[in-house]
């Protein structure tokens, strides 16, 4: 447990996951915790200074779009890819950013997922050293990185059943693993990232 914890009250610890502003958490002096700016994202800063929204329609400070996940995953080459996230790690510094949301290392189940394209691969070998390169290249500039998209991150509660959308045009369904050696293969690549690559946050 960190140390500021036990000087929070529960007020200020709602406060701090829903943060003060759309990117930015929410500061409590007395405790020592400083305001924290996040933004997206795996592909390229994504900083929003003015009117800021998820969808990336508003303005963004300039910024390198580098190539999407679905292709550095087409390398192999987790040297690569940790270059890449050094590049992004200096970016976001100099941007202000203190953690970057990324990187998308769901598995590929569907080809109708609209998020693909921000996901490494459908093994999950590759898509955990991959993401663990990411990671420790980002971090390596002191800028914190955020494990996005979760195995079953849009699972249902009450059916064991994802529903996926892209541009809200395709939809479809399928159901979710359900032997353990399915189970296994799906969340192995996070235990690979929270193992090796010392992420910022989950």
């Amino acid at each position: 447990m960190h140390a500021s914890v036990p000087k929070l009250t529960l007020d200020e610890k709602a406060a701090l996951v829903s943060g003060a502003s759309f990117w930015r958490t929410q500061a409590v002096p007395h405790a020592g915790v400083a305001a924290a700016t996040l933004t997206d994202g795996p592909h390229g800063v994504r900083m929003q200074r003015a009117s800021a929204d998820h969808l990336g329609i508003n303005d963004s400070e300039p910024a390198t779009s580098f190539p999407t996940a679905a292709a550095t995953g087409s390398t192999w080459d987790p040297a690569l890819v940790e270059e890449m996230g050094r590049a992004l790690g200096a970016e976001a510094l100099a941007l202000g950013v203190d953690v970057l949301l990324g990187p998308g290392i769901n598995m590929k189940r569907s080809p109708l997922c609209g998020r693909n394209f921000e996901y490494f691969s459908e093994d999950p070998v590759l898509s955990g050293a991959l993401g663990t390169a990411w990671v420790s290249g980002i971090q390596s500039k002191g800028v914190g990185a955020s494990l996005k998209h979760f195995a079953a991150n849009i699972r249902k509660p009450t059916e064991c059943e994802l529903t996926f959308r892209s541009t809200n045009v395709l939809s479809g369904r399928y159901t979710c693993p359900r032997s353990n050696r399915q189970s296994r293969s799906v969340s192995r690549h996070s235990h690979v990232l929270v193992q090796q690559g010392q992420r910022g946050s989950e």
